[in-house]
Order: C-alpha cells, then structure tokens, then sequence
C-alpha cells in the first residue's frame, strides 16, 4: 500500500512538473516564432533587422526584441534581450563596425549588441530569447543570454535572494513545530487519512525551486501568478487522498511565498527612497 502511496505521489510530481516544463517551451517556441511587424534593412542592404512583439505571452505587454538576420548567412540569426517598445525607434544605421537602430547596436565583428534604451530593465526570459552576448550601458553590465545570475546582482535580486532564502527557511521551521503538535492533539498523521513519504520533499525542493525563480521575476503580477500556480500544483498533488496535509501544505507554502514577495518589494521600495534622500536616481 505504501509503495502505491509513494508511486501516485510520483505520478502527480511528475505531471506537475512536465506541465510546467511543456508550459514554458510552448512559450518560449512561440515567441521565438514570432512575425515581426517592423522590419529594415541596414543602408548596405546586408542586414534585416525585425522587432518581434512578444505581449501575447507571460503578460508582457509592450514588450519586444529585435531579430538581425545576416542575408549572406541567413542561418546566422541574432536576437536581442526583451525591450520596452515605447522607447522604439526602428531608424537603421550602419558603419564599418556595427548596424543598429536608435538605442540598439549590433557589432559585426564580435557579435554583439550594446543597448543605451533609458532605463532599460533585465527579464529572467532573456535567457530563453536572447543568444546573444549584450551590453546594457545604462548600468554597465554585460551579460549572456545563457546565465542565470549577472556578474554584478543588483540590489533588488540580493534583496530577493535573501527573503525568499528566509522563506525557505522558515519553511523548514513551521513544518517541524507543526507535525509534532499535529500528532499530539490528533492521535497521529495517519489517523486522519494523511500520510508521510517522499511527496513532503517533493513540495519542499518545489516550493524552494519556484521562490528562488520569483528572484528573478520582475513584474507583480507574474510574481503572483507563480504563487497561485504553485498552491494549486499543492493542491492537485495532494488531493483527495490527503485534503488536511494539502490544506496545510497549499497555505504554508502559498502564505510564505507570497509573504516574501510583499516583503521583498517593501524592502526594495524603502531602499529607493533612501538613495533618492542621498541624492542618488536608481535605474
């Protein structure tokens, strides 16, 4: 009984997660598939430069990025991170070393872009659209499309980083108060039809995988959306076998996450008023 406990367990994991997973490549596909609805060409007609709206997916409205597409090479394809579209000016420019538009540089010879859009903002999906090495001058980090944490983390991830750290921490903390006051007043976990394995560390590295993506999620509204898909993933591993425990588990994860998240952005926003008394302008 206990090995089909364990096996339904990790039947609704996996199916939890290849939902996920199949989630996020469709999106990513789709954007990457993506008809521009602007396109030129650089003076010496070698170059087609694309921007690629993209506010169909993931709620991001006005947002884009530029395809540069080499006509001799036309296999050679080179795509921008995500940029706000109200800064777009698709005026091309070409001299012997780079090709652009306003705000966007392609350099021919080492392959890369330099963006000078004002305020321009880093996307945990650049490292899903862009395959391209790029240099924002703005805040003078250069990044590759490939890496999950820039050279230099802004105050806003270490921020998140260290709450959603805690978070998980106090994960750990809760569940181990909780368990033993559960068993004392209710005679036990299993008398109450719950039951204990490898699903509560499959929740656990969850929870603590989806909060440490939050990191890198700048938009509230997506920031929320995690939150709610992953109390609903709880909810759908666990019921109906185990609708205390899932209950339990939905609430506690759910609560922390969304806990930090507000946390977080309470933090970051104080930060920025202090900068702004000491006469400093955060981009």
């Amino acid at each position: 009984m206990a090995a089909l406990t364990q096996k339904k367990w990790l039947i609704r994991g996996a199916v939890v997660v290849a939902v996920f997973a199949a989630l996020l490549i469709y999106c990513v596909k789709a954007m990457l598939g993506y008809p521009s609805d602007v396109s030129v060409e650089s003076p010496s007609g070698r170059y087609v430069m694309q921007n690629v709206p993209v506010e169909k997916i993931f709620m991001l409205g006005g947002m884009a990025y530029l395809r540069v597409t080499d006509k001799q090479d036309p296999q050679k394809v080179y795509r921008t991170p995500l940029y706000d579209m109200q800064s777009l000016d698709m005026r091309p420019f070409e001299n012997d070393n780079k090709i652009g538009i306003s705000w966007i540089d392609f350099d021919k010879q080492t392959k890369t872009f330099t963006i000078s859009m004002p305020q321009w903002e880093e996307s945990w999906l650049n490292i899903f659209i862009s395959n391209t090495p790029y240099t924002n001058l703005e805040k003078r980090l250069i990044c590759v499309a490939h890496a999950f944490i820039l050279m230099n983390m802004n105050s806003q991830r270490l921020t998140g980083l260290v709450v959603h750290g805690m978070a998980c921490m106090l994960y750990i903390v809760m569940n181990g108060y909780a368990v033993p006051i559960y068993k004392a007043y209710a005679g036990g976990l299993t008398s109450r039809g719950v039951a204990i394995g490898m699903g509560m560390y499959f929740i656990f590295y969850f929870f603590v995988f989806l909060n440490f993506v939050l990191v890198f999620i700048r938009r509230l509204a997506i920031k929320f959306g995690v939150a709610i898909f992953m109390m609903l993933s709880i909810l759908f591993y666990m019921l109906p076998q185990y609708p205390v425990r899932g209950m339990a588990y939905c609430a506690l994860a759910g609560g922390l996450t969304v806990s930090a998240i507000l946390l977080t952005r309470a933090i970051d926003a104080a930060f920025t008023r202090w900068l702004e008394s000491q006469g400093v302008t955060r981009s």
